[in-house]
């Protein structure tokens, strides 16, 4: 797989940027797995980005773990699931979805549910993720 070079989204403080992991998010699905276009989804739960559920040969494109990988490392927040659910969008609709949810302080636990993931074992271990996160306060 390839590497999404010398881009860095988001805010320099760790906050979370909606506009900054949609963009990293395009942006990796578009250079790395040769997925031209993914409609993105107008979630407003804190810390999650979502987009189409991609089926068939577009699934097979995309390696999850490097995806977590590249997108924390362009927001510079941590992944803390990659997962398939059906979500109710902000206008109401509901979809079939796959989202990334970011380690952030108000993230539902819900979205960390590790039950769903698309992420390995390997990826879950490697970043002490062998468990759903605490809710925080």
């Amino acid at each position: 797989m390839g590497t999404v070079t010398g881009m860095t989204t988001g805010r320099t403080d760790g906050a979370f940027s909606r506009d900054g992991a949609e963009l990293a998010l395009s942006t990796y699905l578009d250079e790395t797995s040769r997925i031209a276009y993914v409609e993105i989804f107008d979630v407003r739960d804190e810390g999650v980005v979502a987009f189409e559920r991609l089926d068939g040969p577009e699934a097979g494109k995309v390696d999850w773990d490097h995806l977590a990988t590249e997108v924390s490392a362009m927001t510079g927040l941590p992944v803390a699931n990659v997962a398939d659910a059906e979500l109710t969008l902000a206008d109401g609709r509901t979809v079939d979805a796959t989202y990334v949810a970011f380690d952030v302080p108000r993230l539902d636990p819900d979205h960390a549910d590790l039950s769903r993931t698309r992420l390995s074992d390997a990826y879950l271990e490697a970043h002490g993720l062998d468990a759903a996160p605490a809710p925080r306060m």
